[in-house]
């Protein structure tokens, strides 16, 4: 039975995947971008004791909107990545998987460069997979053995 959070991925992605590989998804992607690059300039001002610019706060603001829709549109790669790993653990690290997976995906989100050829669904799995991974690793899980891990 899913949880209230799996419940709610699944009608986010079902309200915004029909935005995946559109010139939206693109323009998110670049609103997202434009957004970091504001928060590295507004952290730099702050150092340095320049002043603030609105401009600089709409376009933060722009970008963490932008990423909260990519997350809403590519939500199933999270969550399937987290369905994968439920069968192979403990029973009490099973309520972590899905925001280990979603963290994955944050991180696949923030990081996608288009210019280096990959498909960002196939670029997100990977980060996803590897994040949830690396948190079962520091739960002490891993005692699975490289082979099992492999067949997931």
């Amino acid at each position: 039975m899913p949880s209230v959070y799996e419940k709610q991925l699944m009608q986010l992605n079902r309200q915004h995947s029909h935005l995946k590989d559109t010139p939206q998804e693109a323009e998110l992607f670049q609103a997202m971008r434009e957004g970091h690059e504001a928060e590295e300039k507004l952290a730099h001002l702050r150092k340095t004791g320049g002043a603030e610019d609105e401009k600089i706060q709409q376009a933060m603001e722009h970008g963490r909107e932008a990423e909260g829709q990519l997350i809403a549109i590519h939500a199933d790669v999270a969550l399937k990545t987290a369905g994968t790993f439920k069968r192979a653990v403990p029973e009490r690290f099973v309520e972590d998987l899905l925001p280990a997976a979603v963290n994955g995906l944050l991180d696949a989100i923030r990081k996608y460069n288009p210019t280096k050829g990959a498909s960002f669904p196939s670029y997100a799995f990977y980060r996803t997979r590897g994040n949830v991974i690396d948190y079962l690793r520091q739960g002490g899980v891993m005692r699975l053995g490289r082979a099992h891990l492999k067949k997931l």
